[in-house]
């Protein structure tokens, strides 16, 4: 899932003709996965991990929604970072 949105974000960058951008929005992405990965260990030990996998895929597909509306690169940082996939989900 990394390398798609590694993918995704290097054509969207330089389709906006700014490719050298993509690095900034990498990091973004690693900064918003280590908040949700914190944000993970704070949900109490009965949430299953299955319960956990599905709502970060829900979340994870509901904030990625507004990327093909956006044009400009700090509304693209922003929808891309808030919908950065965690590493993992389990304590």
């Amino acid at each position: 899932m990394f390398g798609a949105c590694q993918a995704g974000i290097t054509a969207l960058t330089e389709r906006l003709g700014q490719p050298d951008q993509a690095g900034l929005v990498y990091a973004a992405m690693g900064v918003m996965s280590a908040a949700a990965e914190l944000t993970m260990t704070a949900v109490p030990a009965r949430v299953g991990l299955t319960t956990r996998w599905r709502a970060a895929t829900a979340a994870a597909c509901a904030l990625s929604l507004p990327l093909p509306w956006t044009d400009a690169l700090p509304a693209r940082y922003a929808t891309v970072s808030s919908a950065s996939p965690t590493p993992r989900t389990s304590r």
